[in-house]
């Protein structure tokens, strides 16, 4: 009878500790952007290796999404693709805080094609185009290519990539009303690389692992060159014409925080910008800022 009274105390005194451990774990959520979200996922998971008493948990949704929630108070750290608008920098004023940007990475917009497709670049004007619904068919843009429709692929409203192409390429026109709107940039690669007649554009650091689909060069006036954001076999980014501002279609890529980041949130954006964060930002296809390629 004793020794099971005193095993059952031991019990309930090892769930107190692990409970007691439990709660002393800092805690950071995050959300936000989906094009950001493989990046920030393997950012925490490596982090959390090293700071074993920091829990830190990752979700999607697109960078409105991130905004909205940091704004509310219902995360810490919010993941962007875009920066922050003047409507949402007030409203997250109107709720107490004083959203602070902290830039991460480096990211192109890459336009893609299916492989048997035989176009090679594109401009900006083109792009504006075929976006809009002015050209229909990919003859329109080159007579040798055939006289199919183009199918158009885009993300979603609330997305952040969304939102750059349409200020960037589209000067805020409308995308065409026969766009299909995908929820995730893989599910645009995966949709490309099955459709001969298909365009799609999304984060390069999908695009350089998606099967049957080539990334095309895009050039921004006439008289330029056409820029290709990946390297001539197009399995990898090319780092420097982004880091140089050369490919047209650059963002850079974004956390943000309800106020200035301080504690284990300020300990965690400052290990990004660092030499081992960085390191990770290149490995997973994203391109590391300036400084830290340097």
């Amino acid at each position: 009878m004793l020794f099971r009274q005193v095993v059952g105390l031991l019990v309930v005194m090892l769930a107190l500790l692990a409970s007691s451990h439990a709660q002393s774990k800092s805690t950071i959520a995050i959300s936000g952007s989906d094009t950001m979200l493989a990046l920030t996922q393997k950012l925490a998971e490596d982090y959390m290796k090293a700071n074993p008493d920091v829990q830190i948990s990752v979700t999607g949704g697109g960078s409105g999404r991130g905004i909205a929630d940091t704004s509310e108070g219902l995360v810490e750290i919010a993941q962007s693709s875009r920066q922050m608008s003047q409507k949402e920098i007030q409203a997250a004023k109107d709720n107490g805080y004083d959203p602070q940007e902290h830039v991460a990475a480096l990211d192109a917009i890459a336009v893609a094609v299916h492989k048997d497709n035989p176009l090679k670049e594109v401009s900006l004007a083109q792009l504006r185009a075929i976006y809009t619904g002015a050209v229909k068919k990919w003859n329109e843009i080159d007579p040798s290519l055939p006289a199919r429709d183009i199918v158009l692929y885009s993300r979603e409203a609330n997305c952040g990539t969304y939102d750059f192409f349409k200020e960037h390429v589209l000067r805020k026109g409308d995308f065409a009303k026969n766009t299909s709107y995908l929820a995730a940039t893989a599910a645009i690669v995966n949709t490309v690389g099955m459709d001969k007649n298909a365009i799609g554009f999304g984060g390069v650091a999908y695009f350089v692992h998606g099967q049957n689909l080539r990334v095309l060069a895009v050039r921004e006036i006439k008289g330029k060159p056409a820029i290709l954001p990946v390297t001539a076999d197009g399995k990898h980014v090319d780092y420097d014409v982004v880091q140089k501002g050369i490919y047209p279609i650059s963002r850079p890529l974004q956390y943000y925080t309800r106020e200035a980041a301080a504690g284990e949130v300020k300990s965690f954006l400052d290990w990004i910008k660092g030499p081992e964060g960085q390191k990770i930002v290149g490995e997973m296809d994203y391109i590391p800022l300036p400084a830290a390629a340097k």
